[in-house]
């Protein structure tokens, strides 16, 4: 996902976070704490869930178009 580093993305496996899944269950909040709050803004980690999320709302829409 754009705007994590290599060394955040370690911090985010050793805490359980490795699947795009439970990148997008995390709120803001939690993924500052996990990756230090003093390398990512509130806003840069909405922004880094909610890209982790886009494949959530790419599949609702492929089931609303096949329903």
């Amino acid at each position: 996902v754009e705007g994590l580093k290599p060394a955040m993305i370690l911090a985010l496996g050793e805490k359980g976070v490795k699947t795009m899944d439970d990148l997008g269950d995390l709120a803001g909040d939690e993924l500052r704490e996990i990756v230090g709050a003093d390398h990512m803004t509130e806003s840069q980690a909405n922004t880094v869930i909610m890209a982790a999320r886009a494949g959530w709302f790419a599949e609702e829409d492929n089931k609303a178009a096949s329903a």
